[in-house]
């Protein structure tokens, strides 16, 4: 089969985007001695149920921004989940 030199070569993908089937819920996790503990960001580290890597005692899967219900600039409140808090 021929194809134009304009256009580039592009082999055809041999792997599917994986799919998210919706929202998923994970497991806040610190470091031992720390109930809330954030980066410099101000992110939290949860393990997802699913993460079978993870062992107890480390931190989890990986570190995720937290959404607050009402913020704005320069107003709103904070809640930093606690450890063993389940988040979506």
């Amino acid at each position: 089969e021929g194809q134009l030199h304009s256009v580039p070569f592009r082999s055809p993908s041999e792997h599917f985007k994986p799919k998210s089937l919706g929202q998923q819920t994970a497991v806040v996790v610190t470091p031992s001695g720390h109930e809330v503990f954030t980066d410099t960001l101000n992110r939290i580290c949860v393990r997802f149920h699913w993460d079978r890597l993870s062992q107890d005692g480390e931190l989890g899967s990986c570190w995720l921004r937290m959404m607050q219900p009402s913020s704005g600039p320069d107003w709103g409140s904070v809640h930093v989940p606690r450890a063993g808090e389940e988040v979506v």
